[in-house]
């Protein structure tokens, strides 16, 4: 397994569940490192190799190694190791199109360099967002989503995914996701790949999405910002693992219209 970040882990887990042997390879030094600091990838990873995983961190795959007939046999490392295996899965994430900024003058390293308000450090006129982002030495992947928030855009996309697909039913979950039921196997890479969206962990063990009512800015009674609470907790935790599912809400008063009150971890603003 190629990438050590969340969804890697995940398919490293489900192939072992398979009764596969698994190596999990990751460039960083940590595994999820997007997600976790040095302590927490080190309590990770002792997790994994209990389980029996091998985990090779601040390893980087430098080429995949083919026999006669065409099948894999082995990967290569950045510094001449190898190690033979017979299937290659790689999650490693994405690499910043920074075509067009390189193109206008602008400083790009891994990917746009920007200062703390998300602007070119060129040009305080141009600001970046995403994957094509590089802040303070990191880049990261997709924007999380807006937990219940989306745009026109984000809804014309998922209804014409659903038609081009023949996709049965369409859902409004009570955790403000949309489900998607009915998908055929083998159409479900193809709607992701139009989706382009990331997962709502539905199923997972994991922190999720976070409920919220519209808050104190579209509500007379809000008496606090929870819509913009909750993304904040999302872009914070979301994906984490945990020993069950954890359902959140953010309630902007106390008429309570995220049912925060019966939530494992809810939030009410008060006076």
């Amino acid at each position: 397994m190629v990438g050590g970040g969340l969804l890697g882990l995940e398919t490293a887990r489900g192939l072992q569940a398979h009764g596969l042997a698994v190596h999990v390879v990751h460039a960083a030094q940590g595994l999820r490192n997007q997600q976790l600091d040095a302590q927490a990838t080190l309590v990770l990873r002792r997790s994994l190799e209990r389980l029996g995983m091998s985990v090779h961190t601040g390893t980087r795959t430098t080429a995949i190694q083919h026999g006669p007939d065409g099948a894999v046999t082995g990967v290569t490392f950045a510094d001449g190791a190898t190690l033979d295996v017979d299937m290659v899965v790689v999650a490693a994430g994405i690499r910043p199109n920074i075509g067009l900024a390189m193109v206008a003058g602008l400083e790009t390293q891994r990917g746009i360099v920007v200062d703390d308000q998300l602007r070119s450090v060129d040009d305080d006129d141009i600001y970046t967002v995403g994957e094509c982002v590089q802040h303070r030495g990191q880049v990261y992947g997709l924007v999380a989503p807006l937990g219940g928030v989306t745009s026109p855009a984000q809804l014309r996309r998922i209804a014409d995914v659903a038609e081009r697909y023949h996709i049965p039913m369409l859902k409004i979950t009570g955790g403000q996701r949309i489900d998607l039921l009915g998908v055929r196997k083998e159409d479900l890479p193809k709607v992701w790949a139009d989706l382009g969206m990331p997962s709502g962990y539905a199923y997972g063990k994991s922190f999720r999405t976070v409920k919220t009512c519209v808050g104190r800015d579209f509500c007379r009674f809000g008496l606090g910002d929870s819509t913009q609470l909750s993304i904040d907790i999302e872009r914070r935790y979301q994906g984490l693992e945990s020993p069950a599912k954890m359902k959140l809400a953010v309630s902007g008063c106390p008429r309570n219209c995220a049912e925060s009150y019966v939530k494992d971890v809810g939030i009410v603003a008060v006076d």
